[in-house]
């Protein structure tokens, strides 16, 4: 008996499990990882959708000051509170326009939260089809062959045409008939599965571009305010006593409001922008250099 041979055979045998083993592992991970980005996504459409409501409560904020202002310049004597009066009626109404734009805004992060939260759904389902198929192929048709072992460690399973690929085969297509017919219809629902995901991605990016506009729509509006408000200062700078304090403290209240939305509009910016470059990412089937090591 060739004692020396059979060690060999069984190290040779070892050391296929084990890239078999590793193979099927990293598949697993990749798609695990893009699995993650999608529910980070779903984050994000949220965190867009909070801060959005945030403005809508500073925007009524902004509105009570300008509303009370209205009935402190109806009490000034009517040759010096024309002006203010006019000023602070159209004060009252600007931020009310805000309201439909963040109503706006609020449809368009839902839309995301809803396509990303179908694609959390169809990734569980993906990741446990494809770990599924990764392994039977490694194990059933892969096992032994050094190429096609090669050419599934190199797969990306984010990819459609990459599942195509190994679909098509010359490998799978040697296999067993009936495991191969299974291997098939277990690949096409995957490859179904993963169009869809992506198709509800790219879907999203559009409303991403909608909630910007929003955001800038709700930016003019603040700034408008802003201006009023320091108009409002400058026809009350000749009142005597209390009706100067009052109004200044009304020019200054409104300038902080707006200062305070500002600081929210860059967070959304920032919010959408990280969004934008994630979907862009996932639609594409590419995990990013952070999701990769986690």
């Amino acid at each position: 008996m060739d004692v020396s041979g059979h060690h060999q055979a069984s190290t040779d045998s070892t050391q296929a499990d084990l890239v078999t083993v590793r193979n099927a592992e990293a598949g697993s991970a990749l798609i695990a990882q893009y699995q993650l980005m999608i529910t980070r996504m779903f984050g994000i459409a949220v965190d867009i959708l909070n801060v959005a409501r945030s403005l809508e409560s500073m925007a009524f904020e902004m509105q009570l000051l300008a509303r009370n202002g209205v009935v402190q310049a109806a009490k000034v004597p009517a040759g010096e509170g024309k002006a203010l009066l006019a000023l602070a009626g159209i004060l009252s109404s600007y931020p009310g326009t805000i309201t439909p734009e963040v109503e706006g805004l609020g449809v368009q992060c839902k839309a995301i939260a809803r396509h990303t939260a179908e694609c959390t759904n169809l990734a569980r389902r993906y990741f446990q089809h494809s770990k599924c198929l990764l392994t039977v192929l490694n194990r059933q048709i892969a096992h032994g062959n050094t190429e096609f072992m090669e050419e599934l460690a190199s797969l990306q399973l984010t990819h459609p045409g990459d599942l195509e690929r190994v679909l098509a085969s010359r490998m799978l297509q040697q296999g067993d008939p009936l495991l191969r017919e299974n291997l098939l219809y277990l690949g096409r629902q995957c490859l179904e599965t993963l169009r869809k995901i992506q198709e509800l991605l790219g879907q999203s990016l559009p409303f991403l571009t909608l909630a910007e506009d929003s955001v800038g729509s709700i930016k003019r509006i603040g700034e408008t305010a802003r201006y009023l408000g320091l108009c409002v200062g400058i026809e009350a700078a000749h009142l005597p006593g209390q009706g100067k304090t009052h109004f200044a403290n009304l020019a200054n209240g409104i300038t902080t409001t707006v200062d305070g939305l500002n600081q929210k509009f860059q967070t959304i910016r920032d919010t959408i922008g990280s969004g934008r470059a994630l979907l862009t990412q996932l639609a594409k089937g590419e995990v990013d250099e952070e999701h990769r090591h986690l």
